[in-house]
């Protein structure tokens, strides 16, 4: 209440203090005493001398601030440390600082008035409520002096050095209970399904050594035959790949509602790749829609090498393009060649001609697998289809599977 009487105050203050400007000008020029210019020229002094030490608390104020953590996973708590310090002689003006944060309801304005040689601190908690790369901290401060004559808002991202600090948000990447939904390959270990290589289940020949190879993998018996060194060649099953496409193409991007849909996609993407990894499978991750600056597609073997698609998915760009149909549907005819595992699409678009693409598809592939994550599901024919709700439990459903 008290801010808001300030504020009522300050605005009668301003409106007169500006209101009496024309009236001394007129009374100058219709008059001619200097008496009016003379006030006139005061007034106009004053307000250019507000604006120019409002400037010079912009250009010059000493500021550090940093995060506690550049990169954490989505539902970890983050912090903004921000320090004001003033190395002047006099005090600085008042300041109101907008912080920008990961989620708009953690956003908040910090005021202060800084005495001569004197610092202050904030810390500012940060929720992380869905993936993403996100600049956050200090953006626009509005300087206020005494009297409330001259209120100035300047945005701090027009500095030449000024940059935000920048967070890397992970999706969650959970392994769900007994890991189902991924085919084991129980009966895939026939002989045509092998691949060599230098560890396995069984020899199946030799081949010449080379810089690396384990010595205690030599083939003693051909290389005393041929007189040089050769390499037991072991077989191992070949595991039928797991292909996820992620549809990253979201109207309403920027929107809260966009926002978890695409946080609920990229979990889902995380966790089925967890899955495959897990259970030996190698797992292909595509988006879509490929965008400038951002990585479309990553490979893991492994649980060492998942990494490499978790982090795709934390940075995984977002197109708001209104052909969504037309790109999911070239990204299915395009898949690149050799993918002939199983092939699980989430997408938030789907439509009946997108059923009878994927349709076309199960000749192609082992099994196809529709995760539809949108406003509500839609029931297709033919297809192997399963909704998740946005921003719902996506290991639970990955269970109910």
């Amino acid at each position: 209440m008290k801010k808001t009487h300030k504020t009522g105050a300050e605005k009668w203050v301003r409106g007169l203090y500006y209101g009496a400007m024309p009236v001394f000008l007129a009374a100058g020029l219709y008059s001619g005493l200097r008496l009016w210019y003379f006030l006139f020229f005061i007034q106009l002094f004053t307000v250019l001398l507000i604006l120019a030490a409002d400037l010079w608390t912009v250009y010059t104020f000493r500021f550090t601030q940093t995060l506690s953590a550049g990169e954490a996973g989505k539902g970890e708590l983050v912090r903004i440390n921000l320090s004001i310090i003033n190395e002047k002689p006099f005090p600085l003006s008042m300041m109101e600082i907008r912080m920008e944060t990961v989620c708009p309801d953690d956003r908040t304005v910090l005021r202060m008035s800084l005495a001569p040689f004197g610092s202050c601190s904030f810390t500012v908690p940060m929720t992380l409520p869905y993936r993403g790369v996100y600049e956050v901290g200090m953006t626009k401060i509005t300087i206020t002096d005494f009297f409330g004559l001259l209120p100035f808002t300047f945005d701090m991202r027009l500095l030449p050095y000024y940059r935000l600090p920048k967070i890397t948000v992970f999706p969650r990447a959970e392994l769900p209970e007994g890991s189902p939904g991924i085919p084991r390959d129980s009966k895939n270990l026939s002989l045509g399904r092998t691949r060599f290589s230098d560890s396995g289940e069984a020899p199946m020949g030799a081949r010449e050594y080379m810089p690396g190879d384990p010595m205690r993998r030599v083939h003693w018996v051909k290389t005393a035959q041929l007189g040089k060194l050769y390499t037991r060649e072991y077989e191992s099953p070949r595991r039928e790949s797991v292909c996820i496409l992620l549809d990253n193409c979201i109207l309403d991007k920027d929107t809260e509602a966009g926002r978890i849909r695409m946080d609920t996609l990229c979990e889902t993407a995380a966790d089925l790749s967890l899955m495959g990894v897990t259970a030996g499978h190698p797992v292909h991750v595509l988006c879509v829609s490929a965008l400038p600056g951002h990585d479309s597609e990553a490979e893991a073997e492994n649980l060492r090498t998942f990494p490499k698609i978790h982090r795709m998915l934390a940075e995984a760009g977002v197109d708001d393009t209104d052909d969504a149909g037309e790109k999911l549907t070239r990204a299915l005819e395009t898949l690149p060649e050799g993918e002939n595992g199983y092939l699980y699409l989430l997408t938030g678009n789907a439509t009946r001609e997108l059923a009878q693409t994927l349709t076309e598809l199960e000749g192609r592939f082992s099994g196809v697998t529709l995760l539809q994550c949108g406003d509500s599901p839609m029931y297709l024919t033919g297809v192997h289809s399963h909704w998740i709700e946005p921003g719902g439990n996506v290991r639970a459903e990955l269970e109910a599977m």
